[in-house]
């Protein structure tokens, strides 16, 4: 994991989880009335009249109140409230925090969770694995 900001003064604290297991670190750590907020992908609806005319994927500024924490494995999906967004919408949303992507979160932390934070910043190893047999030879 990295952080990226750390501003402990207004409880904000900016990571970029590096891995799944980072993933999985951020979900036993946020509980409903957090603030998320970071950039997502919001479907936005453009109409004319009662006429539907296109939907597109825009990529929007968003912060919310969460409200439903979901890990699935490779993602971690956090629901709730918008309270700021950079369209102006005050609905609810589905914000995604993936690998590799920027979430700020906004809450009262305690030593053990910023403690357990530092702790997952350490690298793994990587490793390879080779197995042999009498005529084949795999590697992971």
């Amino acid at each position: 994991m990295k952080i990226v900001k750390k501003d402990l003064k207004h409880d904000i604290l900016s990571v970029i989880p590096e891995t799944q297991d980072d993933l999985w670190i951020l979900e036993k750590m946020i509980n409903k009335g957090d603030i998320i907020s970071g950039y997502t992908l919001r479907t936005i609806k453009i109409s004319q009249g009662d006429k539907e005319i296109k939907t597109q994927r825009k990529r929007i500024l968003v912060k919310l109140v969460a409200e439903k924490i979901e890990f699935s494995g490779d993602e971690l999906r956090i629901n709730g409230n918008i309270i700021e967004s950079s369209e102006g919408d005050h609905s609810h949303h589905t914000f995604e925090i993936a690998v590799n992507r920027k979430v700020t979160i906004e809450r009262d932390w305690k030593k053990y969770e910023l403690e357990k934070l530092e702790k997952s910043k350490t690298k793994l190893p990587k490793v390879l694995i080779l197995a042999l047999d009498d005529s084949e030879a795999s590697f992971a």
